[in-house]
């Protein structure tokens, strides 16, 4: 008994085209389709039942889609592999906080009223890496690459060609406007893959602004030989209870923030001192302003 192996889409393309069956073959809509196409050549395939014509891509065709070049890893994609590695062999611990900016936004957009510049990642940023700077003073041990080393703090930015991290020398000694300054120099040239050496080198700690791109909680990796790292999550309107015991809802401005830290050096209660202190500092820009420099 002759059987036509085919689904009924197949049957119904080689009946609109006048295209016959050859019994106990199955038939794919796949082959059959390129029975239409001009651009191909004739092939026979043999069986014990008989012969089917098909018809295959041209080889000239085909042949003309070569595939993209492999993208060489450059010594600065290098550099992360090995750094991303060793990172893998820490025993870091992660600790994560919620932040009231409601004081810091409404201080931003008075501020914007006598500045052109109205960018979120170059007001809640900076003042968050001045925060990171003063909270170092309480806790030093987050510093603690070198014996009272500056802090130079290294900014994880998303670039075309992927991570860069371009970092602030002694942003200890950098007012507001500098650091929001280098905020915007050093992003640009890592779109235009222009960083420099010294631009990527010397960090003491890093902060990762996953905010910019929507996310709120992460777990950061630690990069020796810094000890601890921060991820700043994003900054958004919400809800809050005025107090533990009332009712009262008020519409605040809540972000988040992520510590990691080499447990081998940074015990939870130290993190949890720095992290409560860096609060302190980005919910009471006052305070922050009375010990800036």
């Amino acid at each position: 008994m002759d059987i036509i192996l085919t689904g009924s889409a197949v049957r119904k393309i080689a009946k609109e085209n006048n295209i016959d069956f050859v019994p106990n073959q199955r038939i794919l809509k796949g082959y059959l389709l390129t029975i239409l196409n001009p651009n191909a050549t004739t092939q026979k395939q043999h069986s014990a039942k008989g012969t089917l014509t098909v018809m295959l891509p041209s080889p000239s065709v085909a042949s003309r889609k070569t595939p993209p070049a492999p993208i060489p890893i450059r010594s600065y994609d290098g550099l992360m592999i090995k750094t991303m590695t060793e990172s893998l062999t820490i025993p870091y611990m992660t600790y994560t906080d919620e932040i009231d900016f409601t004081h810091l936004h409404e201080k931003i957009n008075n501020g914007r009223r006598t500045t052109t510049t109205n960018h979120f990642k170059l007001f809640y940023l900076p003042f968050s890496i001045e925060a990171t700077s003063l909270s170092f003073k309480h806790n030093p041990t987050l510093n603690a690459i070198l014996p009272s080393p500056p802090p130079n703090i290294g900014i994880a930015r998303d670039a075309p060609r992927g991570l860069a991290v371009p970092v602030l020398k002694d942003v200890r000694h950098l007012p507001l406007i500098d650091i929001a300054t280098e905020l915007k120099r050093l992003p640009a040239l890592a779109i235009e893959n222009n960083l420099s050496s010294d631009d990527v080198s010397r960090a003491t700690f890093s902060l990762s602004n996953i905010g910019a791109m929507g996310g709120t909680y992460m777990s950061p990796i630690v990069t020796p030989p810094q000890v601890a790292i921060g991820a700043l999550g994003r900054v958004r309107r919400l809800p809050r209870f005025v107090g533990e015991e009332s009712d009262e809802v008020r519409s605040v401005w809540i972000g988040t923030v992520s510590w990691g830290a080499d447990h081998r050096v940074i015990d939870g209660g130290t993190l949890a001192r720095f992290s409560n202190k860096w609060k302190e500092y980005m919910e009471d820009p006052c305070v922050m302003m009375t010990e800036m420099r």
